[in-house]
């Protein structure tokens, strides 16, 4: 395990609002360790959970329902 940090440096590492992982981690949506009352993150673990929601780019039909002028 790396070393744990606090809400402020997720937030920096996602690009979010510190508000948006405090209310993702009130709800159970994002890994924590909770310490006490504190809860703190493994980046590590930050990273698999952020990489399981990347969606893959829509197919593009292969085929046009119009001709092109």
């Amino acid at each position: 395990m790396s070393r744990l940090v606090d809400a402020h440096v997720v937030a920096d590492h996602l690009g979010v609002p510190v508000s948006w992982v405090r209310d993702q981690t009130r709800q159970d949506l994002l890994p924590y360790v909770p310490l006490g009352r504190y809860r703190r993150y493994d980046l590590d673990a930050i990273d698999q959970w952020w990489s399981g929601l990347a969606r893959q780019p829509a197919r593009v039909a292969a085929y046009r329902k119009y001709a092109p002028r």
